[in-house]
């Protein structure tokens, strides 16, 4: 695969990440009780959104950020996903996201 299909990888996954991000806060924040997901949820899908906008317009992006939020949504959906089916998606979306990102810099280097 080159690196161009890396990055295109990537930039689809960061938009279905931050859009099941963007899903799952709405969902806890209606629940309640589940302030830090709905926080790490929101902070994900901005990051999602600002480095897949960078990546579409060719702007040099570091994709460190994006899999580190990627990986901590990640990890506070997955407590909750035995209750919520919307934070198990947003969980493997987000793991997919920091794995296609990472392999998109890798391809990159």
């Amino acid at each position: 695969m080159t690196a161009t299909n890396e990055v295109l990888e990537c930039i689809e996954a960061c938009q279905a990440c931050a859009e099941t991000c963007r899903e799952c806060a709405d969902e806890c924040e209606a629940m309640g009780g589940m302030d830090r997901c709905t926080k790490l949820c929101f902070e994900c899908a901005a990051i999602c959104d600002q480095h897949r906008g960078r990546l579409l317009i060719g702007e040099p992006s570091d994709a460190a950020s994006c899999v580190e939020a990627c990986n901590a949504c990640a990890a506070e959906c997955e407590k909750g996903a035995d209750h919520m089916e919307v934070c198990g998606r947003c969980a493997a979306a987000c793991r997919k996201c920091a794995e296609t990102c990472q392999r998109a810099e890798a391809a990159k280097a």
